[in-house]
């Protein structure tokens, strides 16, 4: 359980990472669009209401998330009655030494602020746009990307996990799926995104 949680929090996290692009004019070339919806993840906030399937139940908690240069954090929110003294259930950190925790015990992460800043580097997509604007797909070793055609990012593969962004008609970002061996593991409904 403990290795299914670090999978399941890598993936939310490099997921949530790349969430949400805003529609850009059409007129602009397929390079400009990729360009400036990777940038856009260096520095965000989003929240939402996160449903987490498990067996036969499903948990639905308030969910904060958060980006800048130096850190990525996510925080799943316990409320209380009517939402009062609220508390976390589940935190994630990402620093030079990621760190997530689960009803009070702190486990490393397998994710540094390093790792998730290098896919939004401006370097990076260069070098493997041709790639990426062939086929709008980009495999990293066991890691599959795929892009819309306003080149926002519309899933990611790893392994047995795979997690896809739906968006509103609009372009803004709806919500994020989360799939574990094909089983819809969990469904993160967005309220807001703003970019700083």
């Amino acid at each position: 359980m403990p290795k299914v949680r670090i999978q399941l929090v890598s993936l939310l996290a490099i997921f949530a990472l790349f969430a949400g692009c805003a529609l850009v004019p059409s007129t602009k070339s397929q390079v400009v669009l990729l360009e400036e919806n990777i940038s856009k993840f260096n520095n965000f906030e989003m929240s939402g209401v996160i449903s987490i399937n498990y067996q036969q139940f499903v948990i639905r908690k308030q969910i904060h998330i958060n980006k800048d240069a130096s850190s990525f954090s996510a925080i799943i929110v316990e409320g209380g009655i009517f939402g009062m003294q609220a508390e976390p259930f589940f935190s994630l950190e990402i620093t030079d030494i990621g760190k997530w925790s689960f009803a009070g015990e702190i486990h490393k992460s397998p994710i540094s602020i390093q790792v998730l800043n290098s896919y939004t580097d401006l370097t990076f997509i260069r070098k493997h746009q041709k790639e990426i604007l062939k086929d709008r797909k980009l495999i990293l070793k066991d890691t599959t990307i795929t892009w819309n055609e306003l080149m926002q990012i519309s899933s990611i593969s790893k392994e047995d996990f795979r997690g896809e962004i739906v968006y509103d008609l609009n372009g803004n970002i709806d919500k994020i799926n989360i799939f574990r061996a094909g089983e819809l593991a969990s469904e993160i409904l967005i309220d807001e995104v703003k970019y700083k």
